[in-house]
């Protein structure tokens, strides 16, 4: 862990998540069209589960807490649509987690190269769709799980290279080139010494050390600016004692900014005892945004959220979000970004809403969303239309019911979630197309079409003919994950070469899914 606060080891997160489990069940509906069925040798990550059910009261907001509903049945092999997928794309995704790539031709493929005992995860699509990345993660002991590696893979071939044998933080591919940047967590790179752990790689030559960070616990965070030119980071340096020759030293965070092709760092924004987290940049690149977390350890329910133009020093205040990327979304078409606001860590804490920020003007305005529900997952359309989930948050799930994690109240809550958008103008309109349990949406860059998870599957929909058809799944091992208080990293588990939005995967979700052998795999 690099210091109390930022983010938290994964043998902690699992830890904490070691009594959790659940998701909505895997809808047995297919769509029009051929469907394929893999049986293949034990894919890695496969855990057992409960193959107990029954059938579960229905759903319900009454205060009166319903009876704990049974776990679902385990989801089964993983299955594709390959006719209604015929066309859309590339689309990548991990199952009992290992990758697969379900091709434009309708081709199911199965990625190798890592070892077959461990887990994918996070695969992300460089921009021209001619590679494919992925965090690959070894078998947990206990609630130990180590820190995950980077591969590549080509597009058109089925075998992944290692980057880089060094344990990886993060990474991100440039918003407009085929080049990634990723770090490696500090104490563990061969190659140079941390703190210096931000590096760009051009598939097929090496890696290059940006030589940022020079002092502190490294980069934890950065982000490409919009037109690829620059990566903004944080970094931390602890404080240090007083001695006979030097004076005692504060902590002190930082926000600074470097050119992706080297040289030397600026500093953008500079505080003492206190931490900072970098959240991205504006759409127009003429501003940052940040977290503040002066107690270095409270980020689980929400920070306030600042905005720091690239012409001055002085942030302001926009609103208290969660902390992370699942949080964020920048729109295409507009100097905009949409954040989940509100505090509390269980995901459906009461007051939880989405608010659209906008920029300079430095203003967020929430979206307006039924009394006793939740807004999450905001994306954006080609069109500059807004997507977010809607769920419960009142009845058993509100703060004074008994929900729980569990398979079946995860299930549960999962089946409330319905997906909603909002064009400039006009007021949210649930989106009828969307399968029940929709819990969030992946935009393409063009058009009208969504990517939207929901029952433990992707499935493809079309607002305009008003369809929707299941194209792949199941996504986890046993249905249905809870993650970190019911947050399930849904957008770690698929990418889509035809989306829109950044394009990245992290480490700092994986201990929610990962430690065993109790815990549910991606």
């Amino acid at each position: 862990m690099r210091t109390p606060g930022r983010a938290a080891s994964l043998a902690a997160v699992a830890l904490i998540t070691v009594m959790t489990a659940g998701a909505a069940a895997l809808s047995a509906a297919t769509g029009p069209g051929s469907s394929t069925v893999r049986s293949a040798p034990p894919r890695r990550g496969t855990v057992s589960a409960p193959t107990t059910s029954s059938t579960e009261a229905p759903l319900t907001t009454s205060p009166l807490v319903p009876p704990t509903p049974s776990d679902p049945p385990p989801p089964g092999p993983v299955r594709v649509n390959s006719a209604a997928w015929g066309g859309h794309g590339e689309l990548a995704f991990v199952s009992s987690g290992q990758l697969d790539v379900l091709s434009n031709v309708g081709t199911l493929t199965e990625v190798t190269g890592p070892d077959r005992v461990g887990y994918d995860s996070n695969p992300a699509w460089s921009p021209d769709g001619s590679w494919l990345a992925f965090l690959h993660t070894g078998p947990a002991n206990g609630y130990e799980v180590p820190a995950p590696t980077l591969w590549l893979v080509e597009a058109g071939s089925t075998v992944a290279h290692e980057v880089t044998p060094d344990n990886i933080g993060m990474f991100s591919w440039s918003p407009n080139a085929a080049v990634i940047a990723y770090t490696v967590e500090p104490g563990t790179n061969s190659i140079s010494p941390s703190p210096k752990n931000l590096w760009t790689d051009v598939p097929g030559s090496a890696p290059v050390n940006l030589q940022v960070a020079d002092a502190g616990f490294g980069v934890g965070t950065f982000a490409w600016s919009p037109d690829g030119s620059k990566l903004a980071y944080d970094n931390i340096i602890p404080a240090h004692p007083a001695t006979s020759s030097s004076p005692s030293v504060l902590p002190t965070a930082s926000i600074d900014v470097v050119d992706a092709s080297g040289g030397s760092q600026v500093t953008a924004y500079e505080l003492t005892e206190t931490d900072l987290r970098l959240a991205g940049w504006w759409p127009s690149g003429g501003g940052l945004l940040f977290w503040e977390d002066p107690g270095f350890s409270e980020s689980a329910d929400g920070l306030m959220l600042y905005s720091l133009r690239s012409d001055t020093t002085t942030p302001v205040p926009l609103v208290t979000t969660l902390v992370g990327s699942t949080w964020l979304s920048p729109a295409p078409t507009s100097n905009a970004v949409a954040v989940v606001a509100g505090a509390g860590r269980t995901i459906w804490s009461q007051g939880r809403h989405v608010d659209i920020c906008r920029f300079p003007q430095t203003r967020c305005t929430p979206v307006p969303v039924e009394a006793g529900t939740v807004a999450l997952a905001p994306g954006w359309t080609a069109s500059g239309a807004l997507t977010f989930s809607v769920a419960s948050a009142s009845g058993p799930f509100g703060p004074k019911g008994d929900a729980y994690y569990s398979q079946g109240w995860m299930a549960r809550w999962e089946a409330t979630n319905t997906l909603w958008t909002l064009v400039a103008g006009g007021q949210p309109k649930r989106l009828a197309s969307a399968p029940t349990g929709a819990m969030l949406a992946a935009p393409g860059e063009r058009g009208n079409a969504l990517i939207v998870v929901a029952s433990d599957s992707l499935w493809i929909i079309d607002p305009d003919t008003n369809t929707s058809v299941r194209v792949a799944g199941p996504l986890y091992s046993t249905t249905g994950p809870s993650g970190y208080y019911g947050e399930v990293d849904w957008k770690g588990t698929f990418s889509w070469s035809l989306a829109s939005g950044i394009r990245q995967g992290t480490a700092q979700l994986l201990g929610q899914a990962l430690a065993g052998p109790e815990s549910q795999v991606p």
